[in-house]
Protein backbone atom coordinates (compact mmCIF):
# COMPACT_ATOMS: atom_id res chain seq x y z
CA UNK A 1 0.00 0.00 0.00
CA UNK A 2 1.39 3.37 -1.06
CA UNK A 3 -0.18 6.57 0.22
CA UNK A 4 0.94 9.93 -1.14
CA UNK A 5 -0.88 13.05 -2.29
CA UNK A 6 1.67 13.59 -5.08
CA UNK A 7 0.63 11.66 -8.20
CA UNK A 8 4.21 11.47 -9.52
CA UNK A 9 5.48 9.86 -6.31
CA UNK A 10 2.62 7.36 -6.39
CA UNK A 11 3.38 6.42 -9.99
CA UNK A 12 7.10 5.92 -9.36
CA UNK A 13 6.63 3.86 -6.20
CA UNK A 14 3.91 1.75 -7.79
CA UNK A 15 6.12 1.01 -10.81
CA UNK A 16 9.12 0.03 -8.69
CA UNK A 17 7.14 -2.16 -6.31
CA UNK A 18 5.15 -3.82 -9.10
CA UNK A 19 8.42 -4.68 -10.86
CA UNK A 20 9.60 -6.30 -7.60
CA UNK A 21 6.53 -8.51 -7.54
CA UNK A 22 4.26 -6.63 -5.15
CA UNK A 23 0.56 -6.11 -5.78
CA UNK A 24 0.27 -2.38 -5.09
CA UNK A 25 -2.75 -0.49 -3.83
CA UNK A 26 -2.14 3.24 -4.27
CA UNK A 27 -4.05 6.08 -2.65
CA UNK A 28 -3.84 9.85 -2.88
CA UNK A 29 -5.40 10.46 0.55
CA UNK A 30 -5.12 9.00 4.01
CA UNK A 31 -8.86 8.71 4.40
CA UNK A 32 -9.30 6.48 1.34
CA UNK A 33 -6.31 4.35 2.26
CA UNK A 34 -7.52 3.87 5.81
CA UNK A 35 -10.94 2.63 4.68
CA UNK A 36 -9.31 0.02 2.47
CA UNK A 37 -6.71 -0.92 5.07
CA UNK A 38 -9.40 -1.63 7.66
CA UNK A 39 -11.07 -4.06 5.22
CA UNK A 40 -7.88 -5.72 3.93
CA UNK A 41 -5.27 -5.40 6.67
CA UNK A 42 -4.56 -9.15 6.72
CA UNK A 43 -3.46 -9.10 3.08
CA UNK A 44 -1.25 -6.00 3.25
CA UNK A 45 2.45 -6.64 3.91
CA UNK A 46 3.93 -3.20 3.37
CA UNK A 47 2.73 0.38 3.85
CA UNK A 48 4.61 3.39 2.51
CA UNK A 49 3.03 6.69 3.42
CA UNK A 50 3.70 10.38 3.07
CA UNK A 51 3.86 12.16 6.42
CA UNK A 52 2.66 15.55 5.14
CA UNK A 53 -0.68 15.33 3.34
CA UNK A 54 -3.77 17.53 3.36
CA UNK A 55 -6.61 16.65 5.76
CA UNK A 56 -5.26 13.42 7.27
CA UNK A 57 -1.47 13.31 7.51
CA UNK A 58 0.70 10.22 7.62
CA UNK A 59 1.15 10.18 11.40
CA UNK A 60 -2.60 10.16 11.94
CA UNK A 61 -3.07 7.45 9.31
CA UNK A 62 -0.40 5.30 10.95
CA UNK A 63 -1.95 5.69 14.40
CA UNK A 64 -5.33 4.58 13.04
CA UNK A 65 -3.76 1.64 11.18
CA UNK A 66 -2.05 0.44 14.33
CA UNK A 67 -5.44 0.35 16.09
CA UNK A 68 -6.81 -2.09 13.49
CA UNK A 69 -7.13 -5.66 14.76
Amino acid sequence: MVIDDEKEALAILKKILTEKGYRVYDFDSGENALRTFKKMSDSIDLVILDIVMPKMGGEEVLKEMLKTD
